[in-house]
């Protein structure tokens, strides 16, 4: 009872304000930790002046990041669905959820590990691996993919559905404590405990094994909490609508995530025809804009179980309260991004070409000159592409499945995809750095169309339920 009080006071009598912040600031903080893990996995490979490596860990990363598309589905469709059930106190039924959501991501995380083992030459092979990069290329894949990426899935989604409850703090120190687990472990196996020459495998372990120990961290929490919380481990069976729900809001996201890796290896597909420079220099900013994109993400995570459980609740005051929280900090976040990125421009790429020792044969005074370039341009698009996720979550928080699909496919696909392609083709490499931009601004003038459309909508249930009952 006192966690199920503790829900009830985040939720709903904490200030709003006070609210957000518990609840997104561990969020954003795990994520950056995760963001200086994997910049931390790129340096010490890059420490081995090994080209072939740095390229096969580049070429791994579509295979890898299509994980995240199997942790949204459960973590985001499930956890998103719990806070909204126990906004209307169906807390038996939030229990239901959460166990399909957890016994459904090991399902669907070992098939696509078996998937990957099955194809992996192919596939690696598919996205470029050259003979020289592709047996580094496998070894990284088989344990942060094969064998470890299930591993990886359950303990993202586990750390989204502690965070449906409330349960913010203890979703960061466990993603949290894997990144800084990493860094530990990552210069201890490749420079210690393996060979000369593995240290691309070493790294891949050293991942498998700190994913390994997150999810037995939520595990055990999750057994400690669950009999006070609206969150269970027992094989359950929700309603056929419940499960709907689920995979309603999960699939766009996880669509999301699919298109969004899709363009990232089309965009790099694209700039090869520019060279070694061009690519090394675009590698270092996609390296800094992840940092903005981990950090709007912790927002948008932090914020998803507030906007849930009071839209379900019907206490939509509070709930644009603390949307507005949300959209005042996205603001916040691009204003200082854009500037920082902006005047700090050139040192920024310089210290990311030392750290990766480029070994391309690149000159190095070119790469950071026109890196400084692509990260004035891209950043430009920061500001848009926040609003853009914040308003693609808020919409899944509040159980509209096809404004999110809409809004996401449209980013990611129907328009960047294709505005990506046509301005690579008709203004060549400053096509591509500009397509972000144009692409997230078309996308922008969607999401305040749908922004409003739903809001007159809760507007109008708002005033229905306040005829129905006047002490709302």
């Amino acid at each position: 009872m006192a966690t199920q009080q503790r829900e009830r006071e985040i939720f709903e009598r904490m200030p709003v304000g006070k609210a957000f912040f518990t609840l997104a600031l561990p969020t954003v903080l795990s994520q950056l930790i995760v963001v200086v893990y994997n910049l931390a996995d790129t340096f010490y490979v890059g420490q081995t002046g090994n080209s072939y490596m740095i390229a096969a860990m580049s070429l791994s990363a579509p295979v890898f990041m299509c994980l995240n598309a199997v942790g949204n589905l459960f973590g985001i469709g499930g956890g998103s669905h719990i806070s909204r059930l126990i906004g209307t106190r169906q807390d038996e039924q939030a229990k239901k959820v959460s166990a399909y959501s957890f016994y459904a991501t090991i399902i669907f995380s070992l098939l696509y590990s078996v998937v990957v083992a099955l194809f992996n030459k192919p596939l690696l092979t598919f996205l470029g691996a050259s003979e020289q990069s592709l047996d580094y290329a496998v070894q990284y894949v088989l344990w942060t993919v094969i064998i470890g990426g299930p591993f990886f899935i359950v303990s993202q989604v586990l750390g989204h559905l502690l965070r449906s409850v409330g349960f913010s703090k203890l979703s960061g120190i466990g993603i949290g404590m894997g990144g800084v687990l990493n860094i530990i472990l990552d210069p201890l196996f490749m420079f210690v405990v393996f060979p000369a020459g593995r240290e691309i495998e070493a790294a891949a372990f050293a991942t498998c094994i700190s994913n390994m120990v997150v999810t037995l961290f939520f595990a055990i929490v999750l057994v400690k909490v669950r009999k006070q919380c609206a969150l269970s481990l027992k094989p359950q069976m929700p309603s056929k609508e419940n499960v709907g729900r689920i995979y309603s809001i999960g699939i766009p996201s996880a669509i999301g995530a699919f298109l969004a890796n899709l363009v990232n290896a089309t965009t790099f597909s694209l700039m090869a025809d520019y060279g070694d420079t061009a690519i090394a220099a675009l590698g270092i900013v996609r390296k800094l804009d992840s940092i903005v994109f981990n950090l709007a993400s912790g927002l948008s995570q932090g914020m998803m179980p507030l906007v849930a459980y009071n839209y379900a609740s019907g206490d939509f005051d509070r709930m644009n309260k603390a949307s507005l929280y949300g959209r005042i900090s996205a603001v916040v976040l691009a204003v200082v991004c854009v500037l920082t990125y902006t005047i700090f421009a050139t040192p920024l790429v310089g210290f990311f070409i030392n750290a990766e020792g480029i070994q391309s044969g690149a000159s190095t005074v070119e790469t950071i000159e026109m890196g400084a370039r692509f990260l004035r341009i891209i950043t430009l698009a920061v500001p848009f592409m926040i609003f853009n996720f914040l308003t693609s979550f808020t919409f899944q928080a509040m159980g509209k499945a096809k404004e999110s699909l809409l809004l996401v496919v449209c980013r990611q696909g129907l328009v960047h995809f294709p505005i990506l392609i046509l301005f690579a083709v008709f203004f060549q490499l400053n096509g591509i750095l500009w397509s972000q931009l144009v692409s997230d601004s078309l996308t922008l003038v969607l999401a305040l169309v749908l922004n409003w459309k739903i809001f007159k909508e809760f507007k109008k249930e708002k005033e229905r339920r306040a005829l129905q009952n006047p002490t709302l």
